[in-house]
Order: C-alpha cells, then sequence, then structure tokens
C-alpha cells in the first residue's frame, strides 16, 4: 500500500536455460497500480515483460514426413488467373511435406501493458474494461503449409493475390522459395507441380496484438441451492500484425488475404453453479 486508496504490486524473476551448447538468460519483471478513488470503482493498469525458453520438440523433432494436400497457388493465379482459388484445378494438390526441429531456436520475449476499470454498483455485481497492448518478439511457431505456399507464389508472381508488390529478394521469399521444391518442368510425370515443402519452428521477428476487454459478473447467493455465477466477456482485436523475418514488411493478420484466419471479435458466457 503506498496509500489508503493506491497500491504497488511488482515482481522481478531471473531465468537460465542450457541447451545444444546455447545458453540463454533474462531477468524480467512486472508492476501494477491500483486506486480506488471511491469504493464502487476500481481504476487499474499494469506493465510487464517476458522469457520463455523454446519447448524441447519445437528443438530436437528429427525428421517427419507426411502426405497433405495444399493450394498451388503460383499455378492457380498463373494458369488460370479467372478462376477462384476454390475452383482451380491445382487446389487441393497432394505433396510431400518435411518437418524438421531446430536448433538455432531464440527464446521468446514479450512487453504487455493494460489498463482499464472495474466498477461494482451494487453487491455481487461487477463490470469491467479493459484495453490491451501485447508484443511478442522471436515467438516460436510452426511455420503454416497454407502459408508458405501463398509467399511462393507472391514471390514467384512478384505481387500478392489484391497487388501488393512483393520483393523476391527479400528475406521471406529467399526462404519461401528454398522450402518449396517443385518437379523440373521436363518431368514425365505432373512437370512443375510441388514436390516437397519443408517445414520447421521459427521464431517470428516480431508479433503485436491490442483491443478492448469487455466483462460483467453476476454472482446469486441463495439460501437453498448453493451460489449461481453469470459471466458475460467480450474481445474486440483492434490491430494484429506480425513481421516473419527482419527486413519484411509489416503484415496485417486481419486482413482478407493475409492466410491467417484470426477474429477481430470474440464473446462468451458462463453459467457455475456451486
Amino acid at each position: 500500500p503506498l496509500l489508503k486508496s493506491l497500491q504497488l504490486s511488482t515482481a522481478g524473476f531471473y531465468d537460465a536455460y542450457k541447451y545444444c551448447g546455447n545458453t540463454i538468460d533474462k531477468f524480467t519483471y512486472n508492476g501494477g497500480l491500483e486506486w480506488r478513488p471511491v469504493k464502487t470503482l476500481l481504476v487499474r493498469g499494469a506493465y510487464g515483460t517476458g522469457f520463455r525458453a523454446p519447448d524441447l520438440h519445437y528443438v530436437f523433432a528429427k525428421e517427419g514426413i507426411s502426405h497433405p494436400s495444399g493450394t498451388d497457388y503460383y499455378r492457380c493465379r498463373n494458369e488460370e488467373p479467372n478462376q477462384d482459388i476454390g475452383d482451380c484445378s491445382y487446389a487441393g494438390e497432394g505433396l510431400v511435406k518435411v518437418r524438421l526441429g531446430n536448433a538455432k531456436l531464440r527464446p521468446e520475449t514479450s512487453t504487455s501493458l493494460n489498463y482499464g476499470a472495474v466498477w461494482s454498483p451494487v453487491r455481487n455485481f461487477d463490470i469491467s474494461v479493459d484495453y490491451f497492448r501485447v508484443q511478442l518478439d522471436n515467438a516460436v511457431l510452426d511455420m503454416s503449409l497454407d502459408s508458405v505456399l501463398r509467399q511462393e507464389s507472391d514471390c514467384r508472381l512478384g505481387k500478392t493475390s489484391a497487388g501488393t508488390a512483393v520483393s523476391i529478394a527479400s528475406p521471406t521469399c529467399v526462404d519461401a522459395l528454398a522450402r518449396v521444391v517443385r518437379n523440373p518442368l521436363t518431368s514425365a510425370i505432373n512437370p512443375g507441380a510441388i514436390a516437397t515443402v519443408t517445414i520447421n519452428p521459427i521464431n517470428v521477428a516480431t508479433e503485436k496484438t491490442s483491443g478492448v476487454d469487455v466483462s460483467a459478473h453476476y454472482r446469486w447467493p441463495t439460501e437453498s441451492f448453493g451460489t449461481f455465477n453469470f459471466g458475460l466477456a467480450h474481445t474486440w482485436v483492434q490491430k494484429h500484425i506480425s513481421r516473419q523475418y527482419p527486413g519484411d514488411p509489416i503484415e496485417n493478420q486481419l486482413a482478407n488475404d493475409s492466410g491467417y484466419d484470426i477474429p477481430r471479435s470474440k464473446s462468451s458466457g458462463s453459467v457455475n453453479w456451486t
């Protein structure tokens, strides 16, 4: 407690890991303030940093082969430009996906900021509104097969399906073109078709998201039937952007042609009985 109506909380933590001859360590911290100007209102805010070593299966996984299907976006856009992707002759093509671990993964780090207020006008009921902003650096994710095929198509054609220019010399293009191996055009079987796509966990250079959380809770105690708890929550995402490699343009993951499937709004409700 700093004042009767003001409270501070803070913490610090040190981590160190060793694997594959690498040592990674980080000091992280967080802090928050809560201010209650009146009995029914709480104003709060917090800032924190995070650190996480890669999971073992991301680092040490041996070569694994599977046989999924994927859309050959390059041939669809190049050979059948007036056809919808779903109706293209090269949608759902069989291919070989090769997955490998990545011993060069770096640790994930993050920063987060949130602030908002909780209002409880009557006993057993409260409603809260909070703004959040999170930045994740070096996030470890398995590469998306569909995203790699979209990137390969964009890089070969020099533009996205929406017409945005793409540089074949960008780090993402250099990587995507190396991952997608096609049959030679002189091949007797399926010339030019996708043969293999190599996927592995990677560090996403930067990922940022921000938005607003709104929630309401009501507690209904009874003398004979226990206590009922009702909850409603809604999240609206203002922004969700990422950059796969340093030097790449920033990608809006909420855009229709991004290849990601992230809802801008999400709601949930719950009923509990004790």
